[in-house]
């Protein structure tokens, strides 16, 4: 607003005192300030928690992978937040004009593979919007686009962040190193590793089973 229009300095014919523009820019950084603190304050909660809990430490593979999973997590965690918002947004508008905002069942088996034209076919318009967005930004303001470059570039690599997001290949490379694990990967529960053997046994009791067997 105040790169493309003129400030009214003198809105009344005989004012004597200029109306001059407003900028506040100490409630504008407490704002800041605070929306940081609501996002990042429970994640750093957790993280000193976990470090503190020697158990904990040790199933998320030590304290410096613990880190790093805590870092990976926050950055993606802040290029999925205007993913979200575009897509939440669009479910509710949706919604209030009477229509199926849509749930399509999820893909759980690990051998699905995300395909380029599904992922590019939900995450065209988000691309879109970061670069028609950016764009207008790098033409009037550059510092405002420096200021909402995490935003843009979350929406720019939405397809990306999808596609890899879901595949089974990053998944194995991360639990390979041993990044953003949970417990139960490191101390299975008792509950699951009975579950594991008796799935177990129950493929090798099937191979040893021959078709005339069976006849």
């Amino acid at each position: 607003q105040a790169l493309l229009t003129q400030p009214t300095y003198f809105s009344e014919p005989f004012q004597l005192f200029p109306n001059w523009p407003q900028f506040d820019a100490e409630r504008m950084i407490g704002l800041f300030v605070f929306s940081m603190a609501v996002l990042l304050t429970p994640k750093a909660i957790g993280f000193v928690s976990s470090i503190l809990d020697r158990r904990r430490r040790q199933a998320a593979g030590g304290g410096w992978r613990l880190t790093v999973s805590t870092v990976i997590e926050v950055i993606l965690s802040a290029l999925y937040a205007p993913i979200l918002m575009m897509i939440q947004s669009h479910q509710i508008y949706q919604i209030l004009r009477g229509r199926d905002a849509g749930w399509r069942p999820q893909c759980r088996s690990a051998e699905d593979k995300v395909h380029w034209r599904d992922v590019w076919g939900r995450h065209w318009f988000h691309v879109l919007v970061a670069v028609c967005v950016g764009s207008i930004l790098a033409y009037l303001s550059p510092i405002l686009l420096a200021w909402l470059s995490p935003t843009l570039l979350g929406l720019l690599l939405a397809p990306w962040l999808s596609a890899y997001s879901g595949s089974s290949r990053v998944g194995r490379a991360l639990a390979r190193a041993r990044l953003l694990m949970i417990s139960e990967e490191t101390h299975p529960p008792p509950l699951y590793s009975a579950y594991a053997r008796a799935q177990q046994d129950y493929h090798e009791t099937c191979a040893k089973i021959t078709p005339q067997r069976l006849a």
